[in-house]
């Protein structure tokens, strides 16, 4: 056997660079974390807009909810079809400014300007003197905005405001039309109205359905 300078060797054996082997390694790791990570990536990604779907979907939900507990307890409507309003822009509630004097239990109310329409509320209980010191809603209407004025139109009473606060739905989001249709239970043709209608109603967030919601409204 013949010594060398670093060591011994046998004839015609090569050895293993350790700088090469130790690269290579390197370069599997870096490929191996590399491909973890991008896993870990898509992994994120793809749990967070399943986050914002499911926060769309209940953000949706609760607006078709609330627009069908409306419609359900608005008045029954016979008419074909009937029409019912939107929850955008009703009266939420009436906020007093000035509770005025004289005013009775059943005057009515009135929302004074604004582009809504439907509203219908009258007094609901008074104080010493006829001040006005509760509303009821009795149609919340649809179409108001923030802070339109409010009167009373009947009665002797005077000197009465208000202002309303309007329902309004998260930004971004819309309200088709609600659909409301009449149901044929008993076989005689929509024609007649049977006193069973569905309700249908889709919302939407920008420009894309994010569910739709029926339910039912029946005539007491």
């Amino acid at each position: 056997m013949r010594l060398y300078k670093y060591g011994y060797k046998k004839p015609g054996i090569k050895m293993k660079s350790s700088r090469g082997f130790s690269l290579i390694e390197t370069l599997i790791a870096i490929a191996i974390i590399a491909v973890i990570s991008v896993a870990v990536l898509i992994g994120l990604s793809t749990a967070a807009s399943a986050n914002i779907i499911s926060d769309e979907k209940t953000t949706a939900g609760s607006i078709a909810r609330s627009q069908i507990e409306y419609i359900q307890k608005q008045p029954y409507q016979t008419s074909n079809p009937p029409s019912y309003y939107s929850i955008v822009g009703m009266v939420a509630g009436i906020t007093i400014s000035n509770a005025g004097t004289g005013y009775i239990v059943g005057d009515a109310i009135t929302v004074a300007g604004g582009t809504g329409t439907g509203f219908t509320g009258s007094v609901a209980s008074i104080g010493t003197g006829g001040t006005v010191t509760g509303i009821t809603i009795t149609v919340a209407g649809t179409g108001y905005a923030d802070d339109d004025a409010v009167s009373v139109t009947s009665g002797i009473g005077s000197g009465f405001t208000g202002v309303v606060a309007v329902y309004n739905i998260p930004d971004g989001y819309s309200i088709v039309e609600p659909m409301v249709v009449r149901l044929d239970p008993e076989n005689d043709g929509t024609g007649n109205d049977d006193g069973l209608q569905q309700i249908i109603v889709t919302v939407m967030h920008g420009t894309k359905t994010v569910l739709t919601l029926e339910d039912y409204k029946v005539s007491e």
